[in-house]
């Protein structure tokens, strides 16, 4: 049965029996409601231009789900509701969009009549389906509809001081996953560094608390970041009534302190227009120049864009120090500090 665009999810299979719902964001466009079972992805060669119905298109793509790894050399030409609408005219059953950054917006829309689904993906995402593919791996996608549920789809978690910033972002609830009996959220971290909600079940002693892991089998405590500190309630249903959470503050000893900075709210994250260009007359700066992106207005962090002609990642950042940093995020180098 379809369901609206805003109940709608992107499930990815790669493998017998192995599925993630990653987080996706809608078009502003119809069709409004839809449902897409699990179809085979394709992906586009450089020739394949999407701006153009009557040029020669060299991938099939009628019956698949399309990933558009834009901006292509002939992207710039037309908007991405004309490249939906010429993948319809082609045959294709959906489209999926990634996005330039480490955050997901709504897909604007213009005066064509598509009808088939379209929906933005992470930048981080986007890639990991490409490498699979390259290597050879299956893939499928499905546009499915969440059921009704008591627990929010989408979860936000915000460190307002910094010192714990990879947890920041949206945790996407699992389909047809639970740990314990109750929903696992995922969040492909910065640059596919995979974080995981669940409910522990405190070696199986009466006090149950929600934790942030690394681990996605939810064993090995050893990588758990963060906690809820329930002070006895049972009455803690889901992730965003926590009232105090605790943070990790020493990996080899495992302790944790009490880490008010750090929020969970049962909502998408706000996506700041917040953008600066970086550019240096002393430095190439690994050649990390370029224009990074706010991950949300809460944290001075802000991520380089990236594209298929220069995807070397790149973090800057404002510590309490006063100064600018910008970080390479592949070798984890500060290439860059900057006194304000």
């Amino acid at each position: 049965a379809q369901c609206s665009a805003m109940q709608s999810y992107i499930r990815i299979n790669y493998g017998p029996s192995v599925t993630q719902t990653i987080l996706s964001v809608h078009a502003l466009f119809p069709p409004y409601s839809y449902y897409v079972p699990f179809t085979p992805i394709a992906t586009l060669l450089p020739s394949d231009n999407l701006c153009d119905l009557e040029q020669e298109f060299t991938t099939n793509v009628t019956n698949r789900i399309v990933l558009i790894r834009e901006p292509l050399m002939w992207s710039t030409q037309c908007t991405l509701h004309q490249q939906v609408y010429i993948l319809e005219q082609r045959g294709a059953a959906a489209v999926i969009i990634k996005s330039m950054d480490n955050v997901v917006t709504p897909i604007p829309g213009g005066a064509f009549n598509t009808t088939i689904p379209a929906r933005r993906i992470r930048l981080e995402i986007a890639a990991w389906i490409y490498y699979k593919i390259e290597e050879g791996t299956p893939m499928e996608a499905e546009f499915g509809c969440y059921e009704e549920t008591q627990y929010p789809l989408v979860i936000c978690a915000i460190d307002e001081l910094g010192d714990m910033w990879m947890l920041d972002g949206d945790y996407q609830m699992q389909i047809n996953a639970t740990y314990n009996g109750h929903p696992i959220w995922h969040s492909a971290g910065f640059y596919v560094m995979d974080y995981y909600i669940f409910l522990h079940t405190a070696n199986h002693t009466d006090n149950w608390y929600w934790a942030i892991t690394l681990d996605e089998t939810f064993q090995d405590d050893s990588t758990i970041i963060a906690y809820c500190n329930n002070n006895g309630s049972h009455n803690i249903t889901e992730p965003s009534l926590c009232p105090e959470w605790y943070a990790i503050d020493d990996y080899a000893e495992l302790t944790y302190s009490r880490y008010p900075n750090l929020t969970v709210s049962a909502a998408a994250c706000a996506v700041p227009d917040s953008f600066i260009c970086v550019q240096s007359n002393q430095s190439s700066l690994a050649g990390l120049v370029g224009t990074y992106r706010m991950q949300n207005e809460m944290i001075p962090i802000w991520f380089r864009e990236v594209d298929l002609c220069d995807s070397t990642p790149g973090m800057m950042y404002f510590r309490r120090d006063g100064l600018f940093y910008i970080l390479d995020l592949m070798d984890q180098w500060t290439v860059g500090i900057c006194d304000t």
